[in-house]
């Protein structure tokens, strides 16, 4: 996309923070910078397709039910009047050999809103709303706020803040906590950073008192633009979890290992 001249702004020295669109982004939040943090919204017109490698591993136990890979398909496409729409596929294997069969898991939808153009808000906030159609559980919907921006040439940061509700008897909350900082090493190319990614459930009837299925994990991330439609994303993320995420243990916290790929191209 060309670059635009923002009124009372300097030409940035970077490609990547030239801004774009009619919402007079910098050109980085066109497509996906952090693997576990989403930025802003895509600008009008604009269309990506992404999968995303999801690998779950405790690194305490090695048991046949300890591995949890997740696939997702993303098709997102920037609507205008700051709207972006996004569609998923998940599939799921868990476990080894024969018996670690791939599932379809989900189907999700989602409307993101930015409230403002680049740089009128501080933090640039924009709204997400997802609703996913579960194969073999309940059915949930999530509100996210998004949070992004530059604090200095070269350094770019994103904060997301989220809950699921599941539609069920037992209301199953999930809340997350993510961020994101990168350094671009080289213009157009290539950028290294660190993400932090935290999540815990709990039930109604015990809000915010008996928590499960906790993760607490932080590690570096990588930003790669081999051409310019594609972006290649990796965060190799390590901590403490328990539950879901430690080989079903909800007694004790052990290490965990979480790795994200996300591959993409933009349209």
């Amino acid at each position: 996309m060309p670059a635009i001249q923002v009124q009372g702004e300097r030409k940035p020295a970077l490609f990547e923070e030239e801004r774009i669109g009619s919402y007079r982004q910098p050109r980085w939040t066109a497509q996906r910078r952090f693997p576990t943090t989403r930025v802003y919204v895509a600008p009008a017109g604009r269309m990506v397709f992404e999968y995303w490698n999801q690998y779950n591993q405790p690194l305490n136990e090695r048991g046949p039910k300890d591995r949890r890979v997740r696939g997702i398909y993303e098709f997102e496409w920037g609507l205008g009047h700051r709207l972006q729409l996004d569609l998923y596929l998940v599939t799921q294997q868990e476990g080894y050999g024969s018996n670690a069969d791939i599932t379809l898991k989900k189907e999700k939808v989602e409307l993101r809103y930015a409230l403002a153009d680049w740089g009128k808000l501080p933090g640039n906030p924009a709204v997400y709303f997802e609703w996913s159609r579960a194969r073999s559980s309940a059915d949930a919907f999530e509100f996210k706020l998004l949070f992004g921006g530059e604090l200095a040439e070269g350094w770019h940061a994103a904060a997301n803040l989220s809950l699921e509700r599941k539609v069920d008897d037992e209301a199953e909350h999930e809340y997350q906590v993510t961020a994101g900082l990168s350094k671009t090493l080289s213009d157009r190319s290539l950028s290294l950073g660190l993400e932090l990614r935290t999540e815990f459930h709990d039930v109604a009837g015990a809000r915010m008192k008996s928590l499960f299925d906790q993760a607490y994990l932080l590690g570096p991330s990588i930003c790669w633009y081999p051409v310019p439609p594609m972006h290649v994303l990796l965060a190799s993320l390590a901590g403490a979890a328990k539950g879901e995420f430690n080989s079903g243990d909800s007694t004790a916290f052990g290490a965990a290992f979480e790795n994200w790929l996300v591959v993409g191209w933009t349209f």
